[in-house]
């Protein structure tokens, strides 16, 4: 009987102590952390920090001032997120703009910056001890002043199309508006060129680890990333960042397989569900996936629109596809571009499917035959010379 309550007690003992490792290890991955705001002309803005789409603290900048508190895991990234009102006579009556901050254990940070255009225009300054948090910082600046330049030229461009405008030569107006869409277009490549760089030169830190679980272009440069990640050491390739671009190049790997089926739920203005056998006459499908709120979405539009109506007679289908959360927003912007074959994935879908494809940022192309396989997952946009022949190789 004692042998027995023996064996039981040391049971019991053996549960404890392994609740307990749990415990201090968890304690151990986490810290209490906190962030200072020092800024001017913000009184009154909303103040929240998130992580993964909870908030852990909320403030309002009262006197030029905000702190935030919360227990976060180490050795990751949190997001300081602020929402105010604009004065009477913006465009726009509301504003936001997150900081991502990197969580160091005994780090202090202090957000400084000088009304809502420094936060919305990536000026703020982030004042602190991290050594994560300044290797973040010096990136940032990096893509802050490619920025700058990428938007100075674009005004050149608009002064100049403003110009012929004023003229009435519209031949040189719309090449000028092609001219700007072009490098639009141009600029994701050279910040993805810029993220590249410094994810090369800085091979093992925790910032370069967080932008490589972030780049969206790992398919167009997979042998790239791939040998990024096969230089890391044991601490940085368990770190989740490492994780969640394992899991992107798996899925990418995946999708690549041939027979990889696209899975829509979605519905037209009028109700109807989507149904691939609708689509069973045409030899290809173009999905257009957009939303309401996203404006390079739309600039494209007329060329989408254009296409739509060439493409028809090779029997190639073409449907826009809005990953929009509210439906009356979508029937309104659907309503205004007047768009035909138009459906709005059903919201608890939405997530699986943007996962499931990869999809960080919009306006994304696929193509799908009539069988809903998947052949290409990131076409070029309607408006680039390299989609309509990306089209004919697949209808060949």
């Amino acid at each position: 009987m004692a042998l027995k309550y023996l064996s039981n007690f040391i049971n019991k003992l053996i549960i404890f102590i392994g609740l307990l490792s749990v415990i201090l290890c968890s304690c151990n991955k986490t810290t209490d952390f906190k962030v200072n705001g020092i800024v001017k002309n913000m009184d009154g803005t909303i103040v929240e920090l998130t992580k993964d789409d909870l908030i852990y603290d909320k403030a309002i900048i009262k006197n030029g001032s905000f702190s935030l508190s919360a227990k976060l895991p180490i050795l990751e990234q949190c997001v300081v997120k602020f929402s105010g009102v604009y004065p009477k006579g913006k465009k726009w009556d509301t504003w936001s703009s997150i900081v991502n901050v990197f969580v160091e254990k005994g780090a202090s940070y202090t957000i400084t910056g000088n009304g809502s255009d420094d936060f919305s225009q990536q000026r703020c300054k982030i004042i602190t001890t991290s050594k994560g948090q300044k290797s973040f910082n010096d990136y940032k600046q990096m893509e802050l002043n490619q920025r700058v330049l990428t938007k100075k030229s674009i005004e050149n461009l608009e002064i100049k199309r403003a110009h012929f405008l004023d003229l009435g030569d519209m031949i040189q107006y719309v090449n000028y508006t092609d001219s700007i869409g072009v490098l639009e277009t141009n600029s994701v490549e050279v910040y993805d060129k810029l993220r590249q760089k410094y994810i090369n030169n800085h091979p093992n830190t925790y910032c370069s680890i967080y932008l490589l679980s972030k780049a969206h272009d790992i398919e167009r440069n997979f042998d790239f990333y791939k040998s990024i990640y096969n230089q890391l050491t044991p601490e940085f390739k368990e770190h989740i960042y490492a994780e969640t671009y394992k899991k992107k190049a798996d899925q990418i790997l995946k999708m690549n397989n041939r027979g990889f089926k696209v899975n829509i739920l979605a519905k037209s203005s009028t109700e109807k569900a989507f149904n691939i056998a609708d689509f069973s006459g045409s030899k290809l499908i173009v999905v257009d996936v957009w939303a309401s709120w996203c404006i390079p979405c739309k600039n494209e539009m007329p060329a989408a629109k254009k296409m739509q109506a060439q493409l028809s007679k090779q029997k190639v289908a073409y449907i826009f596809l809005s990953i929009d959360e509210k439906r009356s927003l979508w029937k309104n912007a659907n309503a205004k571009l007047k768009l035909e074959g138009s459906y709005l994935l059903d919201s608890s879908f939405n997530k699986k499917f943007q996962e499931d494809l990869l999809i960080s940022s919009i306006p994304r192309y696929l193509i799908i035959n009539n069988k809903g396989e998947l052949l290409s997952k990131d076409a070029p946009r309607p408006s680039q010379s390299a989609f309509l022949p990306l089209v004919n190789k697949l209808l060949n």
